[in-house]
């Protein structure tokens, strides 16, 4: 099946080959290395015909072929070595040559695979606009491994790799990516031009860099696979080198600024006000004194509006935990057949928590916990923490309080009146368990 597929192939006929593959050629294939030669022939061939979406659904797939295989390959070579036994007197089998010579073929036939891989993956993020993902794959491609010239040469894949850094890499990716990798440097060999255009971008030489790039755009145009995106390119470039340009300054004459970037005055003003439209650019225009002022933005109040909001995150996250531990101390539990699905329920349910925790309302106590004591308690506490008071005489004021109620009460039951903040009984307050009222400390 695939000598007839390269075949069709050869004399032209890439539909007849891509119908190979959708009458069942993946049945045929039962090894890893038929399995990885398939889905590149059938990437080779989705580009050849410009189905893009097609290529990236096989890349999909062709990646996770690739782990499988790098995973069995890896598990095969820890066994072998597992088996392996020591040479005697300098002797090897031929079975263990055999089985390196094997493992080397597979690592090449995998290790060509991705790089194939990740050059047709990045061409379909370069044909749907996607010029920062494309500049990604791009530099993944280790040109060790790739046959070329494949479906491009050397020297396109550096072009197509360093228009898309410029038109989506900051200067401090530029110089660690692309400049600084020494994978990139392989193909930037062969073009000292791209080289003196990435200089010229990372040294803020915009004029230098507009020139190179309009000897390089009748290349550019003669390209099958970039000559549509050469004028999204190209403005794409021109916005970032105008934002770059005015990154450090307040205020900018437009006249040396027409020049720098070869333009009159009336584009550039053109180009600013756009740019002003988009978001991109926060500036005022003077056009009679042809200067550009840009708008400061005031750091001290955003500095102002995250403590602020770091304050309420750091009160809710206290209230939450000051809230769940007095759920804690008085045996408060919520359980599954007290919350609602909806979340809307559930979001009032936590408001009303917290409205408790703030002392704007009085939960009802669970069964069992012990009540709230009165007010005519709490206010005479005090009093007796300030200083001991000398025995009174029974009186019909001076009643012993009354004994704890067998029954406690129901979680139904209403709340003590007149109080209005949650009160957490202590064993100072309470009297529960003991028949007989306190006795005055007289010491």
């Amino acid at each position: 099946m695939d000598e007839l597929f390269q075949y069709y192939i050869s004399i032209g006929d890439i539909t007849e080959a891509l119908h190979l593959y959708s009458r069942g050629m993946r049945e045929y294939c039962s090894q890893f290395k038929h399995i990885i030669q398939m889905w590149i022939n059938w990437m080779e061939a989705s580009i050849w015909v410009g189905e893009w979406q097609r290529v990236d659904t096989i890349a999909a797939q062709a990646e996770r072929s690739m782990k499988e295989a790098e995973e069995a390959e890896s598990q095969a070579g820890s066994t072998a070595a597992a088996r392996t036994r020591p040479v005697i007197f300098g002797v090897s089998s031929s079975s263990t040559t055999n089985r390196a010579a094997v493992t080397k073929c597979t690592r090449l036939l995998i290790s060509s695979g991705r790089a194939k891989l990740d050059a047709a993956c990045g061409l379909s993020k370069l044909q749907s606009g996607r010029y920062k993902q494309a500049a990604d794959r791009f530099l993944k491609v280790d040109l060790d491994f790739l046959d070329m010239p494949w479906l491009f040469s050397a020297s396109d894949m550096a072009v197509y790799c360093t228009l898309c850094a410029i038109a989506s890499y900051d200067r401090s990716e530029l110089k660690k990516k692309v400049i600084h990798d020494g994978n990139c440097r392989k193909f930037l060999e062969s073009e000292p031009k791209l080289v003196e255009l990435l200089q010229c971008i990372i040294k803020s030489q915009f004029g230098r860099a507009l020139d190179i790039l309009k000897e390089m755009k009748d290349r550019f145009l003669l390209d099958p696979y970039l000559s549509s995106h050469v004028d999204p390119l190209y403005a794409v470039i021109r916005e970032r080198a105008l934002l770059q340009y005015l990154e450090p300054f307040a205020s900018a004459d437009l006249n040396a600024m027409a020049n720098v970037f070869r333009t009159d005055l009336k584009s550039l003003e053109g180009e600013l006000v756009a740019l002003c439209e988009q978001g991109q650019l926060s500036a005022r225009i003077d056009a009679v004194g042809a200067t550009i002022r840009m708008i400061l933005t005031d750091e001290r109040e955003e500095n102002y509006k995250k403590i602020i909001d770091g304050c309420d995150d750091m009160i809710e996250r206290c209230e939450a935990a000051i809230l769940r531990a007095v759920m804690q101390q008085l045996g408060f539990a919520i359980t599954a057949s007290d919350m609602s699905s909806t979340p809307t329920r559930q979001k009032v349910s936590v408001q009303n928590m917290m409205r408790v925790l703030r002392g704007r309302a009085v939960p009802p106590l669970p069964q069992g916990a012990p009540t709230a004591p009165s007010a005519s308690t709490n206010a005479a506490a005090p009093a007796a923490n300030a200083a001991p008071a000398p025995p009174v005489p029974a009186s019909a004021n001076n009643v012993p309080a009354a004994p704890a109620a067998e029954n406690p009460p129901s979680a139904s039951a209403a709340p003590a009146s007149g109080s209005q903040q949650l009160q957490i009984p202590s064993e100072a307050d309470s009297s529960e368990g003991s028949d007989d009222p306190k006795e005055p400390d007289l010491n």
